[in-house]
């Protein structure tokens, strides 16, 4: 979903010139970065604050809502009042290696067990990754759900 306030130019158009990329821009609310943000930085909401630009018309994948972000890390530098785009983001690490979890497990009937393991390797969210019962030793998988949380597989 892209909302476009307006359309207009990006320089006078004269008669007989032909119309080159960028000429034609869209007047968008997008998120704009607030301070500069290094690349490989995880990102949080208030580093960014949303924005009425003109930027070029087409289909650039600017990011226009916070959602999401508190997952993602940039994969460049962004310099300060530069608009985000998606291209800009990348899955961030939010589970650490070492790093105590809780693991939740389902059992029958509806009850979730919670219990603590050590994460035996990084993940992203959604990732699977295996995690050791500090207690038996046991190793187990699980689907990274957060934050130093994660579901049994």
């Amino acid at each position: 979903f892209r909302r476009v306030l307006f359309r207009s130019y990006a320089r006078d158009l004269f008669a007989g010139r032909v119309l080159a990329q960028g000429d034609v821009v869209e007047s968008r609310q997008v998120l704009v970065a607030l301070e500069h943000i290094a690349a490989g930085r995880p990102l949080e909401k208030e580093l960014f604050a949303v924005r009425t630009l003109n930027v070029p018309e087409g289909d650039r994948p600017f990011i226009s809502e916070f959602g999401g972000l508190e997952f993602q890390t940039s994969n460049r530098n962004i310099p300060a009042g530069e608009p985000i785009l998606a291209t800009d983001l990348k899955p961030a690490i939010i589970v650490n290696r070492g790093q105590p979890v809780l693991l939740t497990l389902s059992a029958a009937g509806g009850l979730e067990i919670s219990v603590r393991a050590e994460a035996m390797e990084d993940g992203r969210l959604a990732e699977s990754i295996r995690l050791r019962n500090p207690d038996s030793g046991k190793l187990l998988s699980g689907r990274v759900t957060g934050r130093g949380t994660a579901r049994a597989l």
